[in-house]
């Protein structure tokens, strides 16, 4: 047991700077961090990758030797070692339902005051023809959109109270947008009504094609997508919006 705190004592910290060195380069290597972090922490992560670099060639120096790490030390090696177990677990996981039904918070409104008028939204059809949109787009700035023909992909959600309100037709189109890591992300959803694909489980990606527009039901403002045409997708390398 002496002998096993000894080497411990020696080698722990250059093993444990070295694991970190194995784990953010690979998360970096193939960008896997934007699983779970923006696009643009990357930045950061490659400065913590040479933060790791240094720390692990001072320790190097001092290989073989004895060294006291105390209480204080030992709990920082325990912080350290945390999300490296973690990590395993976070890789190649992505929200799905799960999540939404946990932070869905209802079909999204918006201000009638934002709408286009109708002789813009007729020329703008007549020019543009099929606009490509994000789910994002379609949730805050829906007025922009009305009566207009959109392409937008997202995730299937089956939803027996949209059903039944919506008819059998009728589901939610959703994906999650990132402020800044998979904890605080939220879910943007519209309404989706028409035929999908046949074997179009829960989660299932499509792009979807139709007139998206609004209408009153009950108190509420409810945006949907009269689906003209669907098609399969298959999950992007990067699912979520920002």
């Amino acid at each position: 047991m002496k002998a096993l705190f000894t080497v411990c004592a020696r080698y722990s910290r250059a093993l444990l700077y070295g694991a970190w060195f194995h784990a953010l380069s690979g998360l970096l290597g193939d960008r896997q961090y934007e699983n779970f972090l923006r696009p643009e922490f990357g930045l950061l992560l490659g400065v913590g990758l040479l933060a790791i670099i240094a720390f692990l060639l001072s320790e190097m120096t001092r290989i073989g030797k004895a060294s006291k790490h105390g209480f204080a030390g030992g709990l920082r090696g325990l912080l350290l070692i945390a999300p490296l177990a973690y990590l395993p677990i976070a890789r190649g996981v992505a929200l799905d339902a799960g999540a939404f039904d946990k932070r869905w918070t209802g079909l999204n409104g918006y201000d009638r005051a934002t709408s286009v008028p109708l002789v813009e939204q007729a020329a703008y059809a007549v020019t543009h023809g099929v606009q490509s949109v994000t789910l994002a787009d379609l949730c805050w700035d829906a007025g922009r959109y009305q009566g207009r023909r959109v392409v937008v992909e997202g995730m299937i959600k089956h939803v027996s109270e949209i059903a039944a309100e919506f008819g059998p037709n009728a589901y939610l189109l959703y994906r999650f947008v990132v402020r800044c890591c998979v904890a605080d992300a939220m879910p943007v959803a519209v309404l989706l009504v028409g035929e999908l694909p046949a074997d179009s489980p829960g989660d299932t990606w499509i792009r979807a094609e139709g007139m998206f527009k609004q209408e009153t039901v009950g108190r509420r403002d409810v945006i949907r997508l009269d689906l003209e045409r669907a098609t399969k997708e298959p999950r992007p390398r990067n699912p979520y919006l920002y």
